[in-house]
């Protein structure tokens, strides 16, 4: 790890950590194109959108630096380590950023402030109330214990809060890919108390 601030030891991993998407790019064509392979002419490598996660969101946006056409769900991403001037460049891409009440205060929603005022597309950000940081990764599924010491939010308390995030996370990418209405994703979002969706 390079010396000197929490900023630039983020923006070195996120550069670093970048290179692996090409790589399983790279991995799943050759498996595409490999008659071998039980996904041989199985996969559309045409259309390609990315998932991230606190670091892992960090590392889709500074693939999205270079990859201007990815479309990307963030969920709480990591957007310390990255100018202002990067972040309005990286969410000019097709965005859905999910966002706890956690993630929406200090430096990142700093940024995301600045970065919906210049953003030049139109974009999504999912604000979710009762929703931990930690609570994207699922912790839930590690312990039931993590609720009661107040680790996790209680929006996951809900039967079906899984399956929520994942109708998001997929009406989204189908109205990128398909070309399906993103109503669907606003209807989802009024049928939701703790959503609360809008766009920027």
């Amino acid at each position: 790890m390079p010396e000197g601030t929490r900023e630039n030891k983020l923006r070195f991993l996120s550069e670093y950590l970048s290179r692996d998407i090409d790589y399983v790019i790279e991995f799943l064509k050759e498996m595409n194109e490999d008659p071998y392979s039980d996904f041989y002419e199985r996969l559309n490598m045409e259309d390609i959108g990315l998932y991230g996660h606190s670091g892992g969101g960090s590392v889709a946006l500074r693939y999205a630096l270079s990859n201007e056409e990815v479309p990307m769900v963030l969920a709480d991403p990591t957007l310390e380590g990255f100018t202002i001037q990067e972040l309005v460049s990286g969410l000019s891409n097709p965005v859905l950023l999910m966002t706890s009440s956690e993630w929406e205060s200090g430096v990142n929603g700093e940024f995301l402030s600045v970065v919906s005022k210049d953003s030049a597309k139109s974009n999504y950000n999912l604000s979710i109330s009762g929703m931990r940081h930690v609570d994207f990764a699922m912790v839930r599924n590690l312990s039931p214990l993590t609720y009661f010491f107040g680790e996790t939010g209680r929006f996951m308390n809900k039967r079906d809060a899984v399956n929520y995030l994942d109708s998001a996370v997929k009406f989204f990418f189908d109205s990128i890919f398909f070309g399906r209405s993103i109503e669907e994703l606003f209807k989802l979002s009024d049928s939701v108390p703790e959503f609360s969706l809008s766009e920027y």
